[in-house]
């Protein structure tokens, strides 16, 4: 699992937040985003896959300031 997720996970557990209730996206290079359910093993998507994953997550990223 990536090392930033798994720092983000442990950091959740020190505050006691149960893992398995959170989901994780971040913005890859080439239109690619990652996306972690719990402590699942972290998937590459498009934006569209994304975007029938998780709208919410979908909609932040589209967000435009």
């Amino acid at each position: 699992m990536n090392t930033l997720v798994n720092q983000i996970l442990d950091a959740l557990r020190h505050e006691s937040i149960a893992p398995s209730r959170v989901a994780i996206a971040w913005r890859q290079e080439e239109g690619q985003y990652g996306y972690v359910l719990g402590e699942g093993e972290p998937e590459m998507l498009s934006f569209c896959k994304l975007k029938a994953q998780n709208l919410l997550f979908a909609d932040i990223f589209a967000a435009r300031p």
